[in-house]
């Protein structure tokens, strides 16, 4: 990281870790149990490698895709993240309106600090998912 300049979600990582307290952090940079799913993710990503190719016409790329019949434009859907509001002022509604921004899914914790309820009444217009353990339950 130069000059506080996040650049890679490593330098975003270690800003986390100065700025939060230290409980909030364990819990937002770890994993379960013995973190095997963690590390496994992490060897992957590590294979991904991107490309880039400046002044090239790629048009009007098209990433939409069907999800369980439901049509998205962007194909990542924001996956059920625990506790959203403890870092983030509203962060699970905040996290809904992104989600209708961008065309995609968002899928809200079973320990989320807003309940389905009020994600649904911010109007984010989202298509919602709930996450009930580890089972998904199409609700919007």
């Amino acid at each position: 990281m130069r000059h506080g300049m996040i650049v890679t979600i490593e330098d975003l990582r270690r800003r986390a870790c100065r700025r939060l307290p230290r409980a909030v952090f364990v819990y937002i940079d770890g994993g379960a149990e013995e973190e095997v799913t963690l590390r496994a993710n992490r060897q992957a990503f590590e294979r991904v490698q991107f490309r880039p190719r400046a002044l090239v016409d790629c048009g009007t790329p098209d990433l939409s895709t069907t999800v369980l019949g439901q049509r998205i434009r962007c194909p990542l859907i924001l996956a059920p993240a625990g506790l959203v509001g403890l870092f983030w002022p509203n962060g699970e509604t905040a996290a809904a309106r992104a989600a209708a921004r961008f065309g995609t899914i968002f899928s809200l914790s079973t320990v989320s600090v807003a309940s389905l309820e009020e994600v649904a009444a911010s109007g984010s217009g989202a298509t919602l998912w709930f996450s009930a353990n580890t089972s998904f339950a199409i609700v919007a």
